[in-house]
């Protein structure tokens, strides 16, 4: 008689990855639960019909909670509906993003306005932080050639941009919200340097004038920008393109 055997060897399943971290495989598969909504939910006793009705969200009828998206249907005319195409139209600029052959590059760091302004909406503030650097001598600053701008893209590998060593000033900006710009560019200049004269004089601001980049080259009161560098949407856009997208156009190239 050969010798006795053991009871056959019991072959194990792969572990279960879809098993919840801690649960021991012996409490056999992971359940899957369904979330319910409040109104689904009631207290022992609890009467649904004597329930509030939910609050209403922003999220009911607009697409994000902030902005309303243009008249019903049935109320457009010709009253609104041009000023409702100006603005798609607009929005459809502000999010195209650009190729080559439109003239972006060569070299860049985003290939359309939105990528700068989108956290959280289309034309907020921005996710993305810019490089910018340039050096000290003799207790001044300068800034790198070609501007400090460090563009982080390119449209060939061979020619993107790099921090040169000498640049040991370096920080990042992050583009701020354009939101109700245009109610900005809307206000007089009378009135950005009568809030000036207002303010205490060891906490006054500035109304610096800059050049417009269209029209007669007038100076105004700048409002946009990091520095109020620009007077109106037109010539900070200009420069966007330009310095954001390498893309150049009749007021900057």
């Amino acid at each position: 008689m050969g010798e006795a055997q053991g009871p056959p060897a019991v072959k194990k399943s792969p572990p279960n990855r879809f098993i919840p971290r801690g649960r021991a495989a012996a409490e056999g598969p992971a359940q899957f639960f369904s979330f319910s909504t409040p109104d689904k939910i009631a207290a022992k006793g609890d009467n649904p019909s004597t329930r509030p009705p939910p609050a209403e969200t922003g999220f009911d009828d607009l697409t994000n909670g902030f902005f309303e998206q243009g008249p019903p249907f049935e109320e457009i005319n010709e009253d609104n509906v041009e000023p409702l195409r100006s603005y798609n139209d607009g929005r459809f600029i502000f999010e195209e993003a650009e190729t080559v052959e439109e003239g972006l590059g060569p070299t860049y760091n985003t290939q359309s306005c939105s990528a700068c302004h989108q956290n959280i909406v289309t034309g907020a503030a921005s996710q993305i932080a810019e490089h910018r650097t340039g050096h000290t001598f003799n207790g001044q600053f300068f800034e790198s050639p070609g501007g400090s701008l460090i563009h982080s893209r390119a449209t060939f590998p061979d020619i993107v941009e790099h921090v040169l060593p000498v640049d040991t000033v370096r920080t990042f900006r992050i583009s701020t919200n354009i939101m109700g710009d245009g109610y900005v560019e809307c206000v007089s200049d009378s009135t950005l340097t009568a809030i000036r004269d207002a303010q205490p004089p060891d906490q006054q601001g500035t109304a610096p004038e800059v050049a417009v980049l269209e029209g007669d080259g007038s100076p105004g009161v700048g409002r946009f920008g990091w520095k109020c560098q620009h007077r109106s949407l037109l010539s900070f856009a200009s420069d966007a393109y330009l310095n954001e997208m390498g893309i150049t156009q009749s007021s900057l190239s």
